[in-house]
């Protein structure tokens, strides 16, 4: 409507001060329509290929998910959106292995129900069962959190796991790497087992790193 109305006035500029300015009109409206164009590609991408959630929006979903208290932890906090209107969520939720599966998934329930509450978004909560109750294991994390303290105030570790039998056991974790640390993670590996093997060296360790883009705390 707006660019018929444009081509009406210059008709009537025409016909009242003689001034032919259509072909400057319609070059002006044909630029106004590839840019129109070119930034609805850009809005359907942006469905299609995802885009950075809200830092605020991340930081209020932090706070519910602290609100619980029976939750060890929580990581790997993931935003899916599809269209300006479908939004979904998941995030690996840390319980205590000795609850039972129907507590664990009433635990699990209630995150999921608040969410919808408060954002209107369908999260998707994985159980991930943490083992308390074994002695070498809680020994294990108690030294490499020491070890944690070492570093930079914002990493920290997740998913800790003594794999395997009394033949063969393994060490594994997850580290969630700030965005400033320039370090690879080859170089990181090198430097966490090091520290690690210092103090106990017994089992090897496997790491998995994830990188920090969306808050840098």
């Amino acid at each position: 409507a707006l660019m018929t109305l444009v081509i009406i006035a210059s008709y009537y500029i025409e016909i009242k001060f003689g001034w032919y300015i259509d072909g400057y009109v319609g070059a002006g409206v044909a630029l106004f329509i590839i840019y129109s164009g070119f930034r609805s590609i850009l809005d359907s991408s942006d469905d299609l290929l995802g885009t950075r959630p809200d830092v605020q929006m991340i930081l209020r979903m932090r706070e519910v998910l602290d609100s619980f208290e029976t939750p060890i932890g929580y990581h790997d906090l993931l935003i899916h959106k599809y269209g300006p209107n479908k939004v979904f969520a998941t995030v690996d939720i840390e319980i205590d292995s000795r609850l039972s599966l129907i507590q664990a998934h009433r635990v699990i329930d209630e995150i999921e129900q608040e969410f919808e509450k408060q954002f209107n978004i369908k999260l998707v909560g994985h159980l991930d069962p943490i083992i308390l109750d074994d002695e070498e294991q809680n020994k294990i994390y108690a030294l490499v959190k020491n070890v944690w303290k070492t570093y930079h105030s914002n990493f920290h570790f997740h998913d800790f796991r003594i794999k395997g039998n009394d033949e063969k056991k393994e060490i594994h974790f997850d580290v969630v790497v700030p965005t400033d640390v320039v370090e690879t993670d080859q170089e990181l590996h090198y430097k966490i087992t090091s520290d690690i093997y210092r103090e106990f060296n017994e089992y090897p360790i496997y790491i998995k790193f994830d990188r920090d883009y969306i808050l840098d705390e």
